[in-house]
């Protein structure tokens, strides 16, 4: 999170720079489907300074991940 493009991505949707009220444009959600499991209190602590508009979809996406029980690792298919 304290990547410097990741914080230019989320600085473009800062109030200064973008109009009141302006929704992710997908890039924040995606990366959210990204993040592993134990980097979500931080990717939703990088969001804090946005609108609720603005990040609403990509928290709300983050409390999913967060609620979903872990899963055991799955055999991966030698034929694959």
């Amino acid at each position: 999170m304290m990547a410097p493009s990741w914080q230019a991505t989320v600085r473009s949707f800062d109030s200064g720079t973008a109009p009141a009220g302006s929704k992710d444009d997908g890039r924040l959600v995606s990366m959210a489907t990204l993040m592993p499991k134990a980097a979500i209190p931080a990717f939703t602590q990088s969001l804090a300074h946005l609108t609720p508009v603005t990040a609403r979809a990509a928290r709300d996406f983050a409390e999913l991940v967060t609620a979903l029980p872990d899963q055991p690792d799955m055999p991966r298919d030698p034929a694959i």
